[in-house]
């Protein structure tokens, strides 16, 4: 079975062959501090041995609808005893195991023409998407599990009585969703009503720069990135700028 190269893989032979053909000390040379990620990025994909040393061989998918089924299989008894950690891991496997449809370029939703014409070979994804969404409930993962519903229904492969069952699991997140933003909101009043109201504290936007640096787009033109063997990376006015103004 072929296996797919490690990043730290790639990059030594990478290194390796600047080293070869001696260009290891220009392109070492040429990353400082002052140089924006942009530039260095753009010097090393400029390079022939990076696209040949750091572009990773696309491997084919390795899927198997027994292992999913497996796994989901030894998800389930780990549920029933009460080992909620083992069960998640299992479930988790069952479904990086199972076939999964093409995903729309551009959507993350699946192609739901495919999963109509293939239902058959996708049960068992959505099985196992199925049977972590309960297992999340009892871990009062309610989001997680909604999104796990979610999935399962898209796949449109699940039994009626399965997706009966797994609807009105979706009807009770739903509904501790709503009580918990209810919660929310009246902690929020009450603490803006009583003497803990200074710590009802909420962030203010960021002022609004009057230029941004060319090279760290999030700070001040006014401040300049630079390098000192005894600081390292820090930044340094570059004009005169007045305290609590800003530039």
């Amino acid at each position: 079975m072929d296996y797919a190269q490690s990043y730290e893989d790639l990059e030594k032979l990478f290194l390796n062959e600047l080293v070869k053909n001696r260009k290891f000390m220009a392109a070492l040379a040429y990353m400082k501090p002052n140089r924006t990620a942009e530039e260095m990025f753009s010097y090393i994909w400029s390079l022939d041995e990076a696209h040949r040393f750091l572009t990773p061989a696309l491997l084919p998918s390795s899927k198997s609808k027994d292992a999913s089924c497996v796994y989901c299989r030894q998800g389930d008894i780990a549920h029933k005893l009460g080992n909620l950690d083992k069960a998640l891991k299992l479930y988790n496997l069952a479904i990086v195991s199972a076939p999964h449809p093409a995903i729309m370029t551009g959507n993350s939703s699946f192609d739901k023409d495919n999963t109509r014409v293939l239902g058959n070979v996708y049960g068992d994804l959505a099985q196992a998407y199925m049977s972590r969404s309960v297992l999340l409930f009892d871990m009062e993962q309610y989001e997680k599990c909604f999104n796990d519903i979610d999935r399962a229904l898209e796949l449109d492969c699940l039994p009626p009585s399965q997706k009966v069952k797994i609807l009105e699991i979706k009807e009770k997140c739903q509904k501790i969703f709503l009580e918990g933003k209810i919660k929310e909101l009246s902690a929020s009043e009450k603490a803006l009503n009583t003497s803990q109201s200074s710590f009802a504290y909420v962030n203010p936007m960021p002022p609004k720069l009057t230029e941004c640096n060319s090279a760290i787009p999030c700070v001040s033109s006014a401040v300049t990135l630079a390098y000192t063997p005894l600081q390292g990376r820090h930044l340094t006015a570059n004009r005169g700028i007045v305290p609590g103004k800003c530039a």
